[in-house]
């Protein structure tokens, strides 16, 4: 990824006990070009469990960002779903909402 704009890691624990550190980052969306209509895209990556993921797609950069935020969230509430923890550096565990607050569930 180029241009990071935004990162955030954490320490994670999966089902199985295995520790890592789990790293988000954003990059910054920029506007697709030959696209018949006006089209941004955003770059996004979860590490280790997906690396870089495709480009999230939106029809402005504000949307671009935000879904792939969205997708983010949602990657992250399913590893929690599924049994794994996000532990702060003091070991507090934390929620989805405490790491991405301002992003709905869809």
């Amino acid at each position: 990824m180029q241009a990071v704009i935004a990162t955030s890691c954490w320490n994670a624990i999966a089902k199985d006990g295995d520790t890592f550190s789990m790293q988000l980052e954003i990059g910054l969306p920029y506007q697709v070009q030959g696209a018949e209509f006006e089209e941004w895209a955003c770059p996004v990556s979860l590490t280790p469990l997906f690396g870089r993921l495709a480009d999230i797609h939106g029809t402005d950069a504000v949307q671009a960002l935000a879904l792939s935020m969205g997708l983010a969230r949602n990657l992250l509430q399913q590893f929690l779903q599924d049994g794994g923890r996000l532990l702060a550096d003091d070991g507090s565990e934390l929620t989805i909402d405490a790491i991405l607050p301002c992003v709905a569930d869809h």
